[in-house]
């Protein structure tokens, strides 16, 4: 009976090992084949970015005429009034002021040091704006960058002495 039993277990092996065997061999291996894009899927990629290219030129030089119209129109307004600017006083101030005065770099007062600006304040914010707009000290005039208006240096200033009292 032990021997029976054996045969059997034997055979019901060799009937699962044989069919397993068979299937993977009538199942064909599969391969990655390459999938080619189509030529209009191609040409209209090609399209799209020459279309990002030429976006990116237009608007590049319609932020160059914008400056050119900004700067010819504010030359046509009586001293001292100024253009309103998109540019907020934390704007101007992230851009072209927190790299000197975030840090305290070069003896410039940090933002938001009530002791360093408390002496500055008592001077009042005209001759704040002034000496930013002017230059002081290693202050270069509008803080080094000449495209500012005297509006955004304002607003920028305004921005620092909020933070700073």
């Amino acid at each position: 009976m032990r021997i029976l039993l054996m045969i059997l277990m034997f055979t019901v092996s060799l009937m699962l090992f044989g069919c397993s065997q068979n299937e993977e061999k009538e199942t064909p291996a599969q391969t990655a084949v390459p999938v080619e894009k189509p030529v209009a899927v191609e040409k209209a990629e090609q399209v799209v970015q020459q279309t990002r290219e030429k976006v990116a030129e237009v608007a590049e030089e319609a932020q160059e005429t914008v400056a050119q119209v900004t700067n010819q129109a504010q030359n046509l307004l009586p001293t001292g009034l100024a253009l309103p600017s998109a540019n907020t006083g934390e704007t101007v101030y992230t851009k072209s002021c927190s790299s000197c005065h975030k840090l305290g770099i070069i003896g410039a007062p940090k933002t938001g040091d009530k002791v360093a600006w408390q002496p500055l304040i008592s001077h009042g914010t005209e001759t704040l704006v002034k000496n930013a707009i002017e230059g002081i000290g290693k202050m270069p005039a509008r803080g080094g960058n000449s495209k500012l208006t005297d509006a955004e240096v304002r607003a920028a200033v305004e921005y620092m002495l909020e933070q700073s009292r």
